[in-house]
């Protein structure tokens, strides 16, 4: 995952969100908060032109998110699933004149309830 924007005084503008997912992961995004543009959003990650790097692996876009401003205290949720994986989990929690506060966790197939990742 990753989000690229600029730091305003109110927030943070964001440039663009971009999703790394394998072929058939569910990739669900949730925004919440006053200056949310968007609720929530599925999408299945599919083998076609936006393939890129290993096969198999897919960059989407959140263009909903893309030349917004997102105020403090808009917190954005990704998850990424796929059926007999672990699936990666991140948080972004806007924050007023610095750069989102990150959190990355592991989340299991069809649930929204982050765990902490196991350790190989």
């Amino acid at each position: 995952m990753r989000i690229t924007g600029d730091l305003t005084r109110r927030g943070v503008s964001i440039r663009s969100l971009v999703v790394k997912a394998p072929d058939g992961a569910q990739v669900i995004v949730r925004c919440n908060g006053r200056s949310s543009p968007l609720r929530q959003q599925n999408r299945i990650a599919a083998n076609d032109f936006r393939s890129f790097g290993a096969t198999g692996t897919n960059a989407l876009r959140i263009h909903r998110l893309e030349r917004r401003l997102l105020r403090r205290g808009v917190v954005v949720k990704l998850f990424i699933t796929k059926p007999g994986t672990i699936g990666k989990y991140a948080r972004f929690q806007i924050r007023r004149g610095r750069a989102p506060l990150r959190r990355d966790d592991c989340v299991a197939h069809g649930s929204t309830v982050p765990v902490a990742c196991p350790v190989s």
